[in-house]
C-alpha cells in the first residue's frame, strides 16, 4: 500500500492506540484528532490536531489542509457521536463512508424506531414526552424516560408509580429536541454484534456484564435476517454494530443500535 495514503482517526486516547498502531502497520499516514492536547495516542500518529470530534468546521478544514481524497480512509473507535464528524468529512471528500443521514438514524431514537417498522421489527411502545403536558400512563406499569440521542446511562430514567423525574433544562449531544417515554418490556435482555454475515450473541445479565451464547429468541433466524438487511441498507455491513433487544413472551423487541469499535468483541 502506498505510504502517502492517509487515514483520519478521531480519538487518540488509550483505547484507540492499538488501532492507530495497526493503521501504521498497514502503511497509512495517520492523522489523529483529539480535543485533549495531551492525548496519549498523540505520540503514535504522524500528524496530530487538537480538535474534537464534534468540531465539524475544523474537521473540514483539516480535511482540506491534508488534501484528503476518495483514496483515503476514515476511522474512529471513540464515541458514537464521532461518526457524525466523520460523516461531514466523508461528504466533503467523497471518502467511502456511511452517509450523515444513515449515521443520524443510528443516533436518533425516533428515526431508528421509524425505520424498524419497515423491517417488521418490534420495539417497545414509545411516544414523545412533553414536560408541560405529560401523557397519561398506567401507574401500575414501569416506563423509561430516554432522551432522543441518549446513550445509556446518559439521560435514561426509570418511571414507577406514575412519578416523573426532573429533566434537564439545557440541550446537549445526548438531548437535542425531546425526551421519549417508553413502556418497559418484561423479558431477557440480549445484545447482538453484527459484522457482515457474522453474528455474535450475548446475554445481558447486569450492567456491563455479558455472557456469550448461541442465538436465542422467538423466530431468531427471521429476526437476525431482518437486522442484517437493515444493516446492509444503512451501508454498515463493514462496521460492527450492536443491537440491544429483549425477548419476551410476545417476541423480540429492539431497544437500541450502536456503532461499536472492535474492542467490544474482546
Amino acid at each position: 500500500m502506498p505510504s502517502n495514503r492517509k487515514v483520519l482517526i478521531l480519538g487518540c486516547n488509550h483505547l484507540q492506540i492499538p488501532y492507530i498502531k495497526e493503521a501504521r502497520k498497514l502503511g497509512f499516514f495517520v492523522i489523529g484528532c483529539d480535543r485533549n492536547p495531551h492525548a496519549p495516542g498523540r505520540e503514535f500518529v504522524d500528524r496530530f490536531y487538537c480538535v474534537g470530534y464534534d468540531d465539524f468546521q475544523n474537521l473540514l478544514k483539516i480535511a482540506e489542509q491534508e488534501s484528503l481524497t476518495a483514496e483515503d480512509r476514515l476511522f474512529t473507535a471513540a464515541s458514537h457521536f464521532a461518526y457524525e464528524g466523520l460523516g461531514y468529512v466523508a461528504e466533503s471528500t467523497n471518502i467511502p463512508f456511511p452517509s450523515r443521514q444513515n449515521i443520524d438514524i443510528c443516533l436518533d431514537k425516533i428515526k431508528f424506531y421509524e425505520l424498524l417498522k419497515q423491517y417488521q421489527l418490534q420495539f417497545p411502545h414509545t411516544q414523545i414526552f412533553h414536560k408541560n403536558r405529560p401523557p397519561e400512563i398506567n401507574p401500575e406499569k414501569t416506563y423509561y424516560l430516554k432522551s432522543d440521542y441518549g446513550k445509556s446511562p446518559n439521560y435514561c430514567y426509570l418511571v414507577k408509580d406514575g412519578n416523573f423525574p426532573d429533566l434537564p433544562d439545557k440541550f446537549d449531544n445526548f438531548y437535542r429536541h425531546y425526551f421519549l417515554i417508553q413502556e418497559a418490556v418484561v423479558g431477557d435482555h440480549y445484545r447482538l454484534n453484527l459484522y457482515r454475515d457474522q453474528v455474535a450473541c450475548f446475554l445481558n445479565y447486569g450492567t456491563n456484564h455479558f455472557l456469550p451464547l448461541h442465538l436465542p429468541g422467538i423466530h431468531a433466524q427471521e429476526f437476525i435476517y431482518q437486522l442484517q438487511k437493515l444493516q446492509c441498507d444503512l451501508h454498515l455491513s463493514n462496521f460492527i454494530i450492536k443491537i440491544d433487544y429483549i425477548v419476551s413472551s410476545k417476541g423480540c423487541f429492539v431497544l437500541d443500535i450502536g456503532l461499536d469499535p472492535p474492542m467490544r468483541l474482546r
